[in-house]
């Protein structure tokens, strides 16, 4: 899948776990676990070991699927 696709799909896991996009959870961040933003740092952090990164889409590519399942997995564990 490309870029646009993957994140496409990371919004909508997002949703699934009542995270929005910035303007909705700005208007009330009471009723939101969060922002999608907030995902793709969870996600960043995952892979990449912090909250700065270059690109996240091509490190991900780069590591490969197992790879990265076993770094989100790894900090499931770690919480």
């Amino acid at each position: 899948m490309d870029n646009s696709t993957w994140f496409e799909n990371l919004k909508q896991i997002s949703l699934k776990h009542n995270f929005v996009d910035n303007k909705t959870y700005k208007a009330n961040p009471e009723m939101y676990a969060g922002s999608v933003s907030d995902t793709s740092k969870f996600v960043r952090i995952a892979i990449a070991g912090s909250e700065n990164s270059p690109e996240l889409y091509s490190i991900m590519k780069i590591l490969g699927v197992e790879e990265c399942k076993n770094r989100i997995n790894s900090l499931i564990k770690s919480l």
